[in-house]
């Protein structure tokens, strides 16, 4: 009886955290910081308004997922995969100037005597950065339409009319 008992209680447990588990992974998911999904017009579906690096990842994701229909080339394949970790490595690196930025400026914030200059010079480099990030995100877009062929992108463009992207 305890044994029967026992063996219950182990087999709810499982079933408890593989419940969980699944329902982590299905909220894990997205880009950028909200939960996005990709829609057919190269943006997302978010909580948020997606930035426009959740905008370039769709695109790559909708490529990917359509590779076959596309009939890339393994020199396009090989190219668009250098171009999708250059620029995740490329966001990841100026996220973390920014973080760095914004600790740098708060810690002159909780100073005696707030040096203004010193602070708006920060501030200033901090801005800079997003303006680097923002313009490193459109040159990818250009290199990864630049990536695919007229007769691709018009491909791409169709199969979102037809509401076929992306695949999984």
């Amino acid at each position: 009886m305890v044994k029967r008992s026992m063996n219950k209680m182990v087999f709810l447990a499982l079933i408890a955290f593989l419940f969980s588990m699944t329902t982590v992974h299905s909220f894990a998911g997205g880009y950028g910081k909200g939960s996005c999904q990709c829609d057919c017009n190269g943006g997302s579906k978010c909580d948020a308004e997606p930035t426009l690096e959740d905008k370039f990842m769709c695109k790559v994701h909708m490529i990917y997922g359509n590779m076959d229909e596309l009939a890339l080339t393994a020199e396009q394949q090989t190219a668009l995969k250098d171009l999708k970790i250059g620029f995740k490595k490329d966001m990841v690196r100026k996220e973390a100037e920014i973080e760095i930025m914004a600790i740098d400026i708060k810690s002159k914030l909780w100073e005696d005597k707030i040096d203004t200059k010193t602070v708006n010079e920060l501030v200033d480099k901090k801005y800079e950065i997003k303006k680097e990030k923002t313009k490193n995100t459109v040159k990818a877009m250009a290199d990864l339409d630049a990536i695919l062929t007229a007769e691709q992108n018009a491909k791409i463009k169709d199969m979102c009319k037809k509401g076929n992207c992306p695949k999984k």
